[in-house]
C-alpha cells in the first residue's frame, strides 16, 4: 500500500473538561488504523487530498492579507468560524476583505435545521503578517 498523510484528531473528556489533540502522520492506512485502535475518546481521521491543493511548489511569501478568522453569523444558528489555530491564514495580496465577505456569504456552514441557510453577515478579522 502507498503512504498517505493523515490528520488525526482526538477529543476526550477528563475531569469534566473536553480537550482535543491533533497531529499529522504519514503512513499506510493499516498503520494509522493500528494507532486509532489504541486511542481513547473520539478519534477522527482526515486523509490528505492533494488534488484539491493549488499545485504551488514554492512556499515563499513576501506579502498578503493575513486573516485570523472569518465569522459567519446567522440570526438563529450558532456562529461558525473559519480559521487556523494560533496563526493567521495568509490570503493572496490581490484578495480584499470585501471579496472574502462575498465568498463566505455563499457558504452554508450551519448544521441541523439551518444546514441549507447562508450567513446573514460575515466578519473577517484581519491579523498581523508578523504573526505568521
Amino acid at each position: 500500500m502507498a503512504k498517505k498523510k493523515y490528520l488525526l484528531r482526538q477529543e476526550r473528556k477528563f475531569n469534566g473538561e473536553v480537550t482535543t489533540a491533533s497531529t499529522t502522520y504519514e503512513c499506510e492506512e493499516s498503520e494509522i488504523q493500528g494507532i486509532v485502535d489504541k486511542l481513547e475518546g473520539i478519534v477522527t481521521i482526515l486523509e490528505e487530498n492533494t488534488s484539491l491543493g493549488n499545485g504551488a511548489t514554492n512556499n515563499e511569501v513576501t506579502s498578503g492579507l493575513p486573516i485570523d478568522s472569518i465569522s459567519m453569523v446567522h440570526s438563529e444558528a450558532k456562529t461558525k468560524n473559519f480559521g487556523a489555530y494560533g496563526k493567521p491564514l495568509l490570503f493572496k495580496s490581490t484578495v480584499s476583505v470585501v471579496e472574502l465577505q462575498d465568498l463566505f456569504k455563499l457558504h452554508k456552514p450551519f448544521i441541523g435545521s439551518y444546514e441549507n441557510e447562508k450567513p446573514d453577515a460575515v466578519y473577517p478579522r484581519v491579523g498581523n503578517i508578523g504573526n505568521l
